[in-house]
């Protein structure tokens, strides 16, 4: 393992493109061709409406800064990210259809509930959660019924004949840039000092 220390604060940017696509840059990490600026590891992000922050006029929207590039303009910006729940009572989801619906809200991955210690989780049972076709609603302990908060965990079926049950948390992380918004793509591998939170 590496370790880095630095009188600069650690702060990655986003630098968006002109056809939306963004790189993360991280002024502090000089070691890592790759997050620094104009680097060319870019990837596309799913745009909230489609709408991202661009150059117009010679500026960037607030929370960005102009920054040249080989490419042409970019947009250097400021973000924040930004966990919710898509659904907050099972009266949230269509009954019919809620297969689906809950596949299409919640891009985020859990373990099956049975994997976590005793208690940690327990099926919802109240009529609201058993009138949702072919789903099982787990709640987090302390949860309670037809309440879902980000710790709910969503079983679904497999799509095709032979697949896998699903579990998923009622989440989704969203990249924040101002008035313009993209849900956080899924990382594999985290970058240098960055710790993942599994709960």
């Amino acid at each position: 393992e590496t370790y880095v220390w630095t009188s600069t604060s650690c702060k990655t940017l986003v630098q968006v493109y002109l056809d939306g696509r963004i790189g993360i840059v991280d002024p502090t990490a000089v070691q890592f061709s790759i997050l620094q600026k104009t680097s060319k590891n870019v990837f596309r992000v799913r745009w909230a409406n489609g709408r991202f922050p661009a150059e117009q006029a010679g500026s960037c929207p607030a929370s960005c800064v102009l920054e040249a590039s080989p490419e042409g303009n970019t947009c250097m910006c400021n973000y924040t990210v930004g966990v919710s729940a898509p659904f907050s009572q099972a009266s949230d989801i269509p009954t019919d259809g809620a297969v689906e619906t809950i596949a299409a809200k919640c891009p985020i991955g859990a373990a099956n509930p049975s994997l976590f210690s005793s208690g940690t989780y327990r099926l919802c049972t109240s009529t609201t959660c058993a009138a949702l076709s072919k789903v099982k609603v787990w709640l987090f302990q302390g949860e309670p019924d037809n309440t879902f908060t980000t710790k709910t965990i969503f079983e679904i079926p497999p799509f095709r004949r032979g697949g896998r049950t699903r579990y998923l948390f009622n989440r989704v992380s969203v990249v924040n840039i101002g008035t313009f918004s993209f849900r956080n793509p899924p990382v594999f591998a985290p970058l240098l000092g960055q710790l993942y939170d599994i709960g």
